[in-house]
């Protein structure tokens, strides 16, 4: 049976300083290389998510790139929060 690796990680969107908190980010999941990553507190006015996707991707550049998928949280707040999924291999 084929293991897949799983990670998750609240981004507290861009709570603290974001961009030195993006390299440390980026780090870690080169590091860790999971499979599929859940993302919770998106930031999707800075497109955050595709922010560490590109990232990732460029210093994986061997490796199956990763693909970002979002979703709002709904309500009051739809378009600025929400959660998403970084993969290299295919999911729903």
């Amino acid at each position: 049976m084929p293991r897949i690796k799983v990670a998750t990680l609240n981004l507290f969107n861009r709570m603290g300083d974001w961009e030195l908190r993006l390299p440390l980010v980026v780090d870690q999941l080169v590091e860790l290389m999971p499979d599929v990553i859940g993302f919770q507190e998106v930031d999707l006015m800075i497109d955050q998510g595709i922010e560490i996707s590109r990232a990732v991707n460029k210093r994986l550049a061997d490796e199956p790139h990763y693909r970002m998928k979002h979703a709002a949280t709904p309500g009051l707040r739809a378009s600025i929060f929400g959660i998403g999924t970084l993969a290299r291999i295919e999911c729903v």
